[in-house]
């Protein structure tokens, strides 16, 4: 394993400003500093090399919605893939 640092912060403290955050941002609560970029709330920073990146591509299906996909398995439960279909037995 690779090592880490890790610095909590709380009670109104904030953690260290990273090197690549722009001036006139906040620093906000979660940052990753790692050896190609800084993670800054799970955006990449600073902007331009974020933008440089684009965003991820989509690779797994998007939910339409938590009530959509109750009613979708309540009503076809052939439908579902979690592997929890099967009957209970005694």
């Amino acid at each position: 394993m690779l090592p880490v640092t890790i610095i909590w912060h709380d009670n109104g403290f904030s953690a260290p400003r990273p090197k690549a955050l722009e001036l006139g941002r906040r620093v906000m609560s979660l940052i990753y500093v790692g050896d190609k970029g800084t993670l800054m709330d799970g955006l990449l920073i600073p902007e331009p090399k974020r933008k440089a990146c684009g965003r991820a591509p989509k690779t797994l299906p998007r939910s339409p919605g938590q009530y959509q996909e109750f009613y979708t398995q309540v009503s076809h439960p052939e439908l579902i893939r979690c592997g929890y279909n099967r009957k209970l037995e005694n």
